[in-house]
């Protein structure tokens, strides 16, 4: 088993390394399928985040699923390392904090985890189990343990292990499904989440 840090800063260079060409198609492959999704399964309010280089560019997501009527839910950074979800309002309502995060402004309405029909979850690197290396911060591992609602990542082919390769800590909390490039859904938790 491999350390988390170091598969975190490898799988981080393979993400900056991707050609920005074939970056887009992947992107714009996952922004079709993540639309087919949510239409599919009736979701009509979705936790997400605001992905930055390298991670996966989720705005041109975002702006899609405003356009199909969609509430969009972004965290919010809480003392404890605890974070809330906020209706997304625009970027006038959007500040940035540590590391470059952008999060909705307090005045943003809250939604409560039971309310959320899909919480999508950002991540580094991802097994088929749905297990997952974050950014090192446990926010979504500490929501998830709180809160039951049903989670998809969008993964990028060079993110994916075949096999589990790391060790999970006790507060490590897999996802119930991954969303891969080409529309592959990878269902990692059946009694929680099915289509």
């Amino acid at each position: 088993m491999e350390n988390k840090k170091a598969i975190r800063c490898r799988v981080l260079d393979l993400l900056r390394d991707i050609h920005p060409s074939q970056r887009q198609i992947w992107e714009a492959d996952l922004s079709e399928y993540l639309l087919n999704y949510v239409k599919q399964n009736k979701i009509r309010k979705i936790g997400f985040y605001y992905g930055f280089h390298p991670e996966i560019d989720t705005y041109p997501m975002m702006q899609r699923l405003l356009d199909l009527g969609l509430e969009i839910y972004l965290p919010r950074i809480q003392d404890d390392r605890q974070m809330t979800f906020h209706l997304y309002q625009g970027d006038s309502h959007i500040e940035i904090v540590q590391k470059r995060i952008r999060q909705p402004k307090s005045s943003c309405p809250m939604i409560e985890g039971a309310q959320i029909d899909l919480l999508v979850v950002p991540g580094v690197a991802f097994d088929l189990e749905g297990n997952r290396i974050g950014f090192g911060g446990g926010y979504y591992d500490r929501y998830l343990a709180q809160n039951s609602v049903a989670t998809l990542s969008l993964v990028l082919p060079v993110q994916v292990f075949e096999a589990p390769s790391w060790s999970q800590d006790r507060y490590d909390l897999p996802v119930d499904k991954l969303l891969i490039h080409r529309g592959q859904i990878v269902h990692c938790r059946r009694d929680r989440f099915e289509i």
